[in-house]
């Protein structure tokens, strides 16, 4: 290649920007047996180069059909509306360098399939690309927008698998935030249309990040979820031995959110005046008491009760979509009877960070305002054998 290039015959084509970060830019380099791509994503600045090696054959490898017929059909909705796709000629196809999807691909697509090594890339380290055609499976779609229409219509628990396989695609999974989020761009979202609504109902949130759009769950939602989601016991069985790869960490991931413990519904909330408050609490030790509604006249009928129940410093604002009728830490001070009852969450939260082993919350924000309400002394535990209060 570096011959070919003093030499003046490499073809060198560059479309996009190149100067211009927020916009993508691409660069080709052909040689007459290797061909170098060179990728920058627009904002982010994020850069991928593959090598490819052209005039290499492939192979057909046959797999048994393992799945039902309507569960092989829902993983395969999964697979197409994220790093799958439909060629030309009705093929579903899929190019990837992670040898998990590789498997899970072959899996869903039972009977023959074509395989070759499509190039290797060469970023933070190397991996090979591998590019898979479904041969046998030749017609049954002939767009994304057809798949979205027929996802668009699943029942619930098919609706949960076709979900799962495309949080394999375009997911991430974060266990120490405890949080599934999905990406999608522009054209993406719009494809997905009805698709969007549903995961609404199961407790997505729309984030937008820069150029791309996300939708995330935290935390109970987030398990639940997963567990729905693995709540089939072939498709449990199959993500737990893919997940013995070296290069599954995302499902490695998976496995362990949803084994993780969910905290009880009002285990950090109190009452008031019949009136469930939650109690937070920030890392300077502030503590807030709140309510959080939608409907502004519900509110207000909220804050009238706590104020005609003696609490006047309660307060009413509108935040982002929301409104929350509050109180903060004065009026926890001049209530006795509140204090005591915050003492009481903060104590359950210390203990809950102490099991957690999460030391920056079991002696930051929440020691700090234990420390400001005169909240009797924790004991001492194993992980930090005195407490300074």
């Amino acid at each position: 290649m570096i011959e070919e290039l003093r030499n003046n015959k490499a073809r060198i084509i560059i479309s996009g920007e190149p100067f211009d970060k927020d916009k993508s830019l691409m660069v080709h380099l052909f040689t007459e047996n290797l061909a170098v791509n060179v990728a920058r994503v627009a904002k982010s600045g994020s850069v991928t180069i593959a090598l490819y090696l052209t005039g290499l054959g492939g192979f057909h490898i046959v797999m048994p059909k393992l799945f039902s017929e309507n569960m092989l059909r829902v993983m395969q909705y999964g697979l197409l509306l994220t790093d799958g796709s439909i060629n030309k000629k009705g093929y579903p196809e899929m190019g990837t360098n992670q040898l998990w999807q590789v498997i899970a691909w072959l899996m869903a697509w039972p009977g023959s399939n074509y395989m070759r090594i499509d190039g290797v890339g060469v970023n933070d380290c190397v991996g090979i690309t591998w590019n898979l055609m479904a041969i046998d499976h030749k017609g049954v779609f002939w767009s994304k927008a057809e798949v979205a229409e027929e996802v668009s219509k699943l029942v619930n628990d098919d609706f949960m698998v076709f979900l799962f396989f495309a949080v394999l695609g375009d997911g991430y999974v974060d266990v120490k935030k405890e949080l599934v989020r999905l990406y999608m761009g522009e054209l993406k979202h719009k494809l997905w249309g009805n698709i969007i609504e549903r995961l609404r109902s199961l407790g997505f949130r729309e984030r937008n990040e820069k150029h791309k759009i996300t939708y995330v769950a935290w935390s109970s939602r987030a398990v639940n979820l997963i567990r729905k989601m693995l709540s089939d016991a072939l498709i449990k069985a199959l993500i737990e031995d893919l997940s013995t790869l070296p290069d599954a960490e995302k499902l490695r991931n998976l496995i362990t959110l949803s084994s993780m413990r969910i905290k009880p519904k009002g285990k950090s909330s109190i009452e008031v005046v019949g009136v469930k408050m939650n109690v937070g609490v920030n890392n300077k030790g502030i503590v807030e008491l709140k309510v959080t509604r939608k409907d502004c006249e519900e509110a207000r009928a909220i804050l009238d009760r706590l104020k005609s129940a003696g609490y006047e410093e309660t307060k009413l604002s509108k935040r982002g979509s929301y409104f929350v009728v509050y109180m903060g830490m004065d009026a926890i001070r001049k209530h006795p009877e509140l204090a005591a009852k915050v003492c009481e969450v903060l104590k359950r939260m210390l203990d809950e960070a102490i099991r957690e082993d999460n030391k920056k919350r079991a002696w930051g924000g929440i020691t700090k305002a234990m420390t400001k309400l005169n909240c009797p002394r924790p004991k001492p535990t194993g992980m930090i054998k005195t407490l300074h209060l």
